[in-house]
């Protein structure tokens, strides 16, 4: 019976005070238009935003700045024109907010997946609600000597560790933690974190690696000299010193080595241009260097060398992944090479060879992920939605699919069960040995608030 023509900058969120007026955002600003009519009674300059009343008659206008990058919520008296404060702290990304009959303000916070509440009156939260807690995009999981799974989740910029066994979230590490990519303990039981963080646009913003006592949410240690990037799964040799490749595929700089303990740069491994995108040692304690490119190439390095001994190209073609099996054979996942019916590819070395024996397209439709050889000696490989197995010397054996949503990491426990990170979905799937059906799901329970109301019962 009545169309309101609000004007060039169109009409968005509606709420209606307790005189049934229509407040309309229109854009940067807020038209208000009398009960079921299109007289426009006032304006409230750069008043849009998402709205509500509470039972005052007090309105809220919930206004984003950038995704997790702040906002606020400004307040105007009934009947007002000019917001009487505005509420900052505890603003994140406010995508919903609501009043109880009591006028506590409750704030929805997607991203910090929190709701932020406020007493009548006040600009600072009395509380938060947490909406659930545990995994959100995992990366990389990792085992502690005692068995506790610990989990990198990316987009939250958290750690979670979970008891043998349970699907339970045990702690949360937030402390020191930003976008974590990798996760790793050394011979004592230290957690190391990769971290980095970009723009976007390909620059680095932060890259570091955090370190932890056994059992510890704060960190002892913060390494950041000769780290460029993303600094994937680190690796320590015999004497406990660390290894890491930084910043692929965007940067191409040497390998960083840290002494035990230290982080202070000890030395660097190869000259600019290696790009690092895998490592790996072999039982005599040489190192293996996959370096990302067209084709690319695995370069060797002695104990203790500075420059490598030589280099593997043949069976090679922008290899971003490295493993060696119980018997020294030499795994190396390609993102090329593949034949007229896969993109990737799998080439199979023995010992010390520079040529493969065995090349695998087979099941390869996508680029394969990084390679990881089980307790039992199969090799696992990732691709797409499905774990290919492969018996010792790269005979396909099985697949598993079950479970499976954009699998981004794969881990084993002491038992021999197979842990693979979902991010998907954010969840964690379990198999028994040997077995492609999902014994357990650890499951991600992230909620992202988007939405707020009260029901009868006053219940959230």
């Amino acid at each position: 019976f009545l169309t309101i023509e609000t004007g060039h900058g169109g009409a968005g969120a509606i709420a209606f005070d307790r005189h049934d007026n229509a407040y309309v955002d229109v854009g940067d600003d807020v038209n208000v238009y009398a009960e079921r009519t299109a007289r426009l009674l006032r304006k409230l300059d750069g008043g849009a935003g998402r709205l509500c009343f509470d039972d005052d008659g007090s309105l809220y206008s919930a206004q984003l700045r950038f995704v997790n990058s702040g906002g606020r919520v400004l307040v105007y008296p009934p009947g007002a024109t000019m917001p009487a404060y505005a509420i900052t702290r505890g603003i994140y990304d406010p995508r919903a907010l609501a009043s109880d009959p009591d006028g506590h303000l409750y704030v929805a916070n997607p991203t910090h997946n929190q709701i932020a509440v406020y007493s009548p009156g006040s600009s600072k939260p009395s509380h938060t609600i947490e909406v659930a807690s545990g995994l959100d995009d995992p990366e990389s999981l990792a085992f502690d000597a005692t068995g506790n799974l610990y989990v990198a989740n990316t987009y939250e910029s958290t750690v979670t560790v979970y008891p043998p066994g349970s699907s339970q979230v045990e702690r949360t590490i937030t402390s020191g933690i930003v976008s974590p990519s990798g996760l790793t303990f050394d011979a004592a039981g230290n957690l190391y974190v990769g971290n980095f963080y970009g723009d976007g646009g390909g620059s680095v913003t932060s890259a570091f690696i955090t370190v932890y006592p056994p059992g510890k949410s704060e960190p002892m240690l913060k390494i950041t000299q000769g780290l460029h990037g993303p600094a994937y799964v680190p690796l320590f040799d015999g004497a406990g010193n660390l290894y890491v490749g930084s910043g692929c595929p965007w940067f191409s700089e040497p390998i960083a080595v840290y002494a035990p303990g230290k982080k202070s740069l000890l030395r660097t491994i190869g000259r600019s241009g290696i790009t690092p995108c895998a490592m790996a040692f072999d039982s005599s304690g040489n190192l293996y260097v996959a370096s990302a490119g067209l084709p690319g190439a695995v370069s060797v390095f002695a104990p203790g060398s500075q420059y490598a001994s030589r280099m593997i190209t043949d069976g090679v073609d922008y290899p971003d992944g490295l493993a060696f099996d119980s018997s020294g054979n030499l795994y190396v996942t390609n993102a090329y090479g593949g034949n007229s019916k896969s993109w990737g590819s799998i080439s199979v070395y023995h010992s010390g060879a520079s040529k493969p024996f065995r090349r695998i397209h087979r099941e390869i439709a996508d680029a394969p992920g990084d390679p990881v050889v089980a307790p039992s000696g199969e090799l696992y490989v990732m691709y797409g939605h499905k774990i290919v197995v492969y018996a010792p010397g790269g005979a396909k054996q099985r697949t598993i699919a079950k479970g499976l949503h954009f699998p981004s990491s794969m881990t084993f426990d002491r038992s021999g069960n197979l842990y693979v990170a979902n991010v998907g979905n954010s969840t964690i799937t379990v198999y028994a040995p040997g077995s492609g059906d999902v014994s357990r799901v650890i499951r991600g329970v992230k909620a992202y608030p988007d939405a707020l109301t009260f029901g009868p019962s006053e219940k959230l």
